[in-house]
């Protein structure tokens, strides 16, 4: 069986990816979630706070997990590749960032 690929590579790319949603207390889910079988990333509000998992495989998994106040979320991932399956990240919401 041969996989499917649904979202694009982002190996050893540079990216910016924006996810905007009104939350209120109590709600929790995933917002986004772009991957294969093997590896991706994903956000989803659990607990009263905002996750954002990301699955290299089986060695390399990261949780970033960022407080969340009710009103409007604007959620920005940035990354800057620099080769080799390494780079480096930013993480910006409403209630502050993170690199």
């Amino acid at each position: 069986m041969q996989a499917i690929q649904a979202s694009a590579q982002f190996a050893d790319r540079d990216y910016e990816l924006t996810c905007s949603f009104d939350y209120r207390g109590g709600m929790e889910g995933v917002r986004f979630a772009l991957g294969d079988s093997l590896r991706g990333f994903c956000a989803f509000v659990k607990g009263g706070e905002l996750v954002v998992h990301y699955d290299g495989g089986f060695l390399v998994k990261r949780d970033l997990r960022l407080p969340i106040t009710p009103g409007k979320q604007v959620l920005t991932l940035s990354h800057k590749a620099k080769g080799r399956r390494q780079g480096a990240g930013r993480s910006n919401t409403p209630a502050g960032s993170t690199g």
